[in-house]
């Protein structure tokens, strides 16, 4: 069952100021920009998936900023996901989706778009998520699944933080043994392997607002395309996981 339909990507510019009083505080803004992008300035664009950094640690504004997000935006997702997206932009707003199983076993996808971006927001406590809630089947569940550990169980590098004015895309997984597992990457490229695994993530956002067969079918045929480019990039950086790569894997229960 859908609720409610927001825009694409849940980004209509025309609600934003109606949902809360934003303050222009762009000099605040500015420094904490700055002070996020200096470790990789000078480093060039990376093309896989970083430890998500904890910045909240250092920065107190971020600190309170994610622990207010997150009570919105991961509205009715549990806390073991198959699949968890987190999209932050600089200055837009922000929006996620999850695969996770219901009560009943279900697979369920989940997504959760504001239409008004939350840093500068005086009453946050008022901003709620506009929702979908669709199930989907088990065999497009497993794609998913099975191309976010593929993504996410490699991710063991330093943390790079972000840059100015761009977008932060973070994924998840729940591990049984590693607990929550999550990689983050930066306004990626065009032609970039990340761009095209953001924009699967951001077609399965649409699929959340619209499922149709088509759409199911062409989720899988990215998922088979992205499979390969992530194959022939893993085994070049490391002939060990090849074989994990290959190896089959099903969803528990």
């Amino acid at each position: 069952m859908q609720k409610h339909a927001p825009p694409r990507l849940c980004a209509n510019a025309t609600y934003r100021r109606t949902l809360c009083t934003i303050h222009s505080n762009m000099k605040t803004f500015s420094i904490i920009l700055i002070f996020i992008s200096l470790p990789i300035i000078g480093l060039g664009q990376i093309d896989y998936l970083t430890t998500c950094p904890d910045l909240g640690e250092i920065i107190p504004k971020i600190k309170d900023y994610e622990s207010d997000l997150y009570k919105i935006i991961l509205k009715d997702f549990n806390d073991q996901p198959i699949a968890r997206y987190i999209v932050q932009p600089s200055f837009g707003p922000e929006y996620a989706f999850q695969i996770q199983q219901d009560q009943d076993d279900n697979y369920v996808l989940l997504a959760n778009c504001l239409i008004t971006s939350l840093w500068d927001c005086d009453n946050r406590d008022t901003i709620q998520p506009i929702q979908y809630i669709n199930n989907i089947g088990k065999e497009l569940t497993e794609a998913i699944s099975n191309l976010f550990q593929i993504l996410l169980q490699p991710v063991n590098g330093p943390c790079y933080g972000s840059g100015q004015d761009g977008i932060t895309y973070r994924l998840y997984i729940y591990d049984t043994e590693k607990g929550l597992l999550c990689g983050e990457t930066w306004s990626p490229k065009k032609g970039s392997k990340m761009f095209e695994i953001i924009s699967f993530c951001d077609a399965t956002l649409d699929y959340a607002r619209s499922p149709c067969d088509k759409a199911k079918n062409d989720l899988i045929k990215q998922i088979d395309s992205l499979l390969v480019m992530l194959k022939i990039m893993y085994c070049a950086q490391q002939v060990g996981i090849c074989h994990w790569l290959s190896a089959p894997r099903e969803l528990s229960g």
